[in-house]
């Protein structure tokens, strides 16, 4: 069974701010439903699997065709597959990194 898009970007892309409580980890993200159908919602993030490194988000650079997608003009936007987040060239802080990283990532890097 394959994952659903919205819960491979909850995987993958962590975004805007991020809040623990008694181990839950809640962020908020953007996802673009459809043109001009923009929601921020605040999701729960599976746990950190081994390879993976999590890192809150401090800046998100949005292109053109993020822009031609909200404004309908594009068909870049893959609505049919569900909601995704737009934006891309990300820059942040590493929050934890899953035990077989290897690469010398650590907190706060």
């Amino acid at each position: 069974m394959t994952a659903s898009p919205r819960e491979d970007i909850m995987c993958l892309v962590k975004k805007i701010r991020t809040i623990r409580k008694e181990k839950i980890m809640k962020v908020k993200m953007a996802f673009l439903y459809g043109p001009g159908d923009l929601h921020v919602e605040e999701v729960e993030l599976p746990p950190l699997k081994p390879n993976q490194v999590l890192i809150k988000t401090g800046a998100c650079g949005i292109c053109g065709s993020d822009v031609e997608c909200y404004e309908g003009r594009s068909a870049e936007g893959r609505f049919d597959l569900g909601p995704y987040t737009p934006g891309h060239e990300w820059g942040g802080r590493i929050v934890e990194t899953g035990k077989d990283v290897q690469s010398g990532l650590k907190s706060d890097d």
